[in-house]
């Protein structure tokens, strides 16, 4: 969501409220969408998910096959809101290892 909040933030601050219902919204759509992704954030490590992925076995010797791998889900990369390059999903691998 951090990826891609660079080109839909409107579209996440207008989920916010739906899903939290006191979210403040009068900050602009970039704060209340970076509070809205902050709290779903946390709402995972309260509900106790992991959320890096060395805790559910991933070391950085994998972020390379990761990054092809995801290269290779079209479907599902031609629907992102934001391209994602090779390099673009290494970083978000990293960023969450």
């Amino acid at each position: 969501m951090r990826f891609n909040a660079v080109v839909c933030a409107d579209q996440y601050a207008e989920l916010a409220p739906l899903v939290f219902t006191d979210i403040d919204t009068s900050q602009g759509s970039q704060a209340t969408c970076q509070e809205f992704i902050n709290r779903l954030e946390k709402l995972g490590a309260d509900l106790g998910l992991e959320t890096r992925l060395r805790e559910v076995g991933v070391s950085e010797n994998d972020l390379d096959k990761l990054a092809d791998a995801a290269m290779e889900q079209t479907r599902l990369l031609v629907n992102n809101p934001r391209e994602v390059t090779r390099e673009d999903a290494y970083l978000i691998y990293k960023k969450v290892l």
